[in-house]
């Protein structure tokens, strides 16, 4: 191909275009790991829906997966003038939401759009990233941010705490928890403080249902915290929430949840919940030489999904 034939491709080539998948390698125990996509050379979070799965890395880099293969999708809106950077990510119905340095990326199957608070904001950076119902919500310090067009409308979560997390299953059923302990729940009219039971931080949480919701310290807030701290590990009941041993007494880094399964991460491995405890589903030694640092877990209803490190994302049929 010459190259004013390529140059011309490139131009015509629609904005839904991907790039090629990476590589795969099938492991023995049942996980495939692909590796070596373009932009994506520093997986450090991954989410899912209910058929598809996406994963993000710090630089903005983002991929989608359809149950087969991944392939990237378009660059973010400001990579070249580094508005791209974060962590955070949330999978919605038609595609997913990633924080990008301060601002919202939202991916509707087509293209990117943009959301922002502006320049006079005084939340904080976002500390997490939820779709409930549809809503697109985040949060930072002591607010909560929804999403609504091209703006981001921060709202009081009444508290003054740093918040870290968000997740829920109506309108009438949030929750969002941070700095700590905190734990606020949302009933479709007030904010109200519940007992969490403990004073670190939580940095993730995973609303199955009204009585099933999962709270834990995640990657960003498990590296701060002191060797005399207990890891994090929180279950709520629909009365009460109350502390879960975690596996292998490690900081859990994702909670993952389908058909009244659980799954949890710890810098060890995958572990999924039985009525004896906690069994070994996967282990960075599965994935051969090389340092695979285990930072992200979801599933979607035929498979579980983990940001593996090192550029890399694993999957396993559920």
């Amino acid at each position: 191909m010459t190259r004013a034939l390529l140059a011309l491709v490139l131009v015509l080539a629609p904005a839904s275009s991907v790039a090629a998948q990476g590589e795969t390698q099938v492991l023995a125990n049942g996980w495939s790991v692909v590796s070596r996509l373009r932009r994506l050379t520093d997986v450090n979070a991954v989410a899912c829906s209910e058929d598809r799965a996406y994963a993000r890395g710090w630089g903005g880099g983002v991929a989608a997966w359809d149950g087969a293969v991944w392939a990237e999708l378009p660059e973010l809106p400001g990579t070249t003038r580094g508005e791209t950077y974060g962590t955070q990510l949330a999978a919605t119905r038609d595609g997913v939401v990633v924080e990008a340095s301060g601002r919202l990326a939202v991916w509707d199957g087509t293209g990117w759009s943009i959301a922002s608070a502006g320049q006079t904001s005084h939340w904080g950076s976002i500390g997490g990233i939820a779709v409930v119902t549809g809503e697109v919500l985040a949060v930072g310090r002591g607010r909560v941010l929804r999403r609504e067009g091209a703006d981001l409308r921060s709202y009081d979560a009444g508290t003054w705490r740093e918040l870290s997390a968000i997740a829920g299953t109506s309108a009438s059923d949030v929750w969002t928890g941070g700095q700590g302990g905190t734990l606020m729940h949302w009933d479709g009219h007030a904010w109200a403080r519940a007992a969490s039971g403990t004073e670190g931080t939580i940095g993730g949480l995973l609303a199955v249902s009204a009585s099933d919701v999962w709270a834990w310290a995640g990657a960003r807030v498990a590296i701060r915290r002191a060797p005399q701290e207990p890891a994090l590990l929180l279950h709520y009941d629909g009365h009460a929430w109350s502390s879960v041993a975690p596996p292998s007494g490690g900081d859990v880094l994702g909670v993952a949840s389908r058909a009244g399964r659980v799954w949890a991460l710890t810098s060890e491995g995958v572990y999924e919940r039985a009525a004896t405890g906690w069994t070994s589903v996967l282990v960075p030694a599965d994935f051969g030489d090389g340092y695979h640092s285990l930072l992200g877990l979801c599933a979607t209803r035929t498979h579980l999904v983990v940001a593996a490190g090192l550029g890399s994302i694993a999957t396993r049929a559920l």
